[in-house]
């Protein structure tokens, strides 16, 4: 669904920003939260050449809005990553950057103010506008259980303001 290319792609946009202003990034990791009431889980990915490949093949650019698939509905949300930071001494060090309750934390100073605020001050409220939008898209028990046969039009019908809202995120964020 469009809220899974609009999250991961997020992720990937502002951690590509990050990395090109501090240093490689690995150990990526995610939250997975389907709409579906099913557990959050978490998934990992090497770095941000893995990331991009799970978003062509989980949730690829649509050509028209229209040729949207309702389900499955997830929300992805990033939790933590290792950046390496080149010491200028011909050493590096390796840092762990983690979401703390929507607030990104380093365990070192050698994070710049400005990479922590790719995070915190534009990443951050970004995820919030989306996860906004994937909580206003309330589906009602039925079409949770019948979505495997519920035309995605009906759905529509059924959640107009909530989709045109989405099709605004998607359009704003889909090739970020």
């Amino acid at each position: 669904m469009v809220t899974d290319r609009i999250s991961l792609n997020l992720i990937h946009f502002y951690l590509n920003n990050f990395q090109a202003n501090q240093g490689p990034i690995d150990n990526i990791q995610i939250s997975v939260r389907p709409y579906s009431r099913e557990a959050i889980k978490t998934i990992s990915f090497a770095n941000l050449t893995e990331l991009y490949a799970f978003i062509q093949e989980n949730a690829p650019l649509l050509i028209d809005f229209s040729d949207i698939s309702c389900f499955p509905l997830n929300l992805y949300e990033l939790k933590s990553f290792n950046v390496t930071i080149d010491l200028g001494d011909s050493s590096t060090s390796k840092n762990y950057i983690w979401n703390n309750d929507r607030v990104f934390k380093a365990n070192t100073k050698n994070i710049h103010n400005a990479n922590m605020d790719i995070l915190n001050k534009q990443y951050v409220p970004a995820f919030l506008e989306v996860l906004n939008e994937f909580n206003n898209f309330i589906l009602s028990e039925y079409i949770l259980l019948q979505y495997t046969y519920i035309d995605c039009g009906y759905i529509e019908v059924f959640f107009g303001v909530s989709m045109e809202k989405l099709e605004e995120l998607y359009k704003k964020y889909k090739n970020k």
